[in-house]
């Protein structure tokens, strides 16, 4: 996974509002509207708790490094 800097980010989030200004992209709330799953309930078809939770922290670790965690 890359890290970005902090610059990249800002320029991500400018051009993410640029587009929103330009009327591109459709609205969060229609985004969401589509998405009919519910992820807590998906965790327990496949997995323990404790299984779950090693995996999301293992994610975690892999986002951020293990120093956070």
């Amino acid at each position: 996974m890359k890290r970005y800097t902090i610059d990249e980010i800002h320029d991500m989030l400018n051009e993410a509002e640029a587009n929103y200004v330009a009327g591109h992209g459709i609205p969060d709330e229609e985004a969401w509207d589509d998405l009919d799953v519910e992820f807590a309930d998906m965790d327990k078809e496949l997995y323990t708790p404790e299984e779950a939770y090693e995996l999301t922290m293992k994610d975690i670790k892999a986002i951020y490094g293990d120093a956070t965690v």
